[in-house]
């Protein structure tokens, strides 16, 4: 009995610690949660410290920002305020100018109603004035125009003249440069003598030849017009064969030009013979024969 009695009263003191033992359990493990949960509130009262220290940071530049801004606004602000004065002072200046102008619009309105009942009475003079101030503008237009006209009638006229003369005088040149010719083609008493001269009356048909194109040369006309009538001139004064030129000067028909215009432009600054004349003359000289016993046909 007394060993029951033992059991039980151990068995009694194994159960209180057993409880004691889950009781200091659980008070540790109510420990351990505590200082987990202290130690995630000193984390997040870390963290809040951090944020707390950046936002005052922000806090600090945004006030210094927030100053910056305010100056800048209160400078504008005053800028604003200046111009707004100036503006008002502009527009009291033009309401001042446009009260005078409305003013002496409304005279210069009395006015014109005035003169616009007077304006029936002269209507017809006015209509009349105009007509005449036309005809007149016309009538100086009209002048100028004879007045151009005549001008250039007069100058035609002495260009005529000054051409009629200089090719006289030319054809005075060639009729006695032909006289020449004949005379020399008849005489065979010094050769040498013949081929000098023979020589100069050449060189003097080709300066009778430039004097006589330049006499064709208008200020008023074309290049190729001025070329036409220098042509023109050559061969009705007979010192200029197209037929005879362009069988004598292959390079012609390669060039594909006229014969006339060749020997203007290149031939005759190239002292090519014009025709069969001047080319006998030529052969004649560079011979120190006579040649010529008479002045072939042009």
């Amino acid at each position: 009995m007394e060993k029951d009695s033992r059991i039980e009263e151990a068995a009694e003191q194994v159960a209180a610690l057993t409880r004691d033992l889950a009781q200091v359990r659980a008070e540790r493990d109510n420990l351990l949660g505590a200082s987990e949960k202290a130690a995630r509130l000193q984390s997040e009262i870390a963290t809040l410290q951090a944020e707390r220290d950046a936002l005052r940071e922000d806090s600090d530049k945004a006030a210094t920002r927030s100053a910056t801004l305010e100056h800048e606004m209160n400078r504008l602000n005053e800028r604003f305020v200046r111009r707004i004065a100036d503006k008002e002072r502009r527009i009291e200046a033009f309401a001042g100018q446009v009260a005078e102008l409305t003013r002496k619009l409304s005279q210069f309105q009395t006015e014109y109603d005035k003169l616009l009942g007077d304006s029936e009475k002269t209507k017809g003079l006015r209509s009349e004035i105009a007509r005449l101030q036309t005809e007149l503008e016309d009538a100086d237009r009209l002048k100028s125009e004879i007045a151009r006209l005549h001008a250039e009638r007069d100058g035609l006229h002495a260009d005529k003249t000054e051409a009629a003369r200089r090719t006289a005088a030319r054809e005075r040149d060639v009729a006695d440069l032909k006289a020449r010719l004949e005379q020399l083609a008849r005489s065979n008493a010094d050769q040498a003598a013949v081929a000098g001269q023979l020589s100069d009356v050449e060189a003097r048909i080709f300066e009778t030849l430039e004097a006589l194109m330049r006499t064709a040369e208008r200020p008023f006309l074309s290049h190729r017009r001025v070329e036409a009538r220098k042509i023109r001139l050559l061969v009705e004064l007979g010192l200029f064969d197209p037929e005879w030129y362009a069988e004598n000067n292959p390079d012609v028909a390669a060039m594909n030009l006229e014969p006339g215009r060749h020997f203007i432009v290149y031939g005759c600054s190239e002292r090519r013979p014009p025709s069969a004349f001047l080319a006998r003359l030529r052969q004649a000289a560079s011979a120190s024969q006579p040649g010529l016993t008479a002045v072939p046909p042009e």
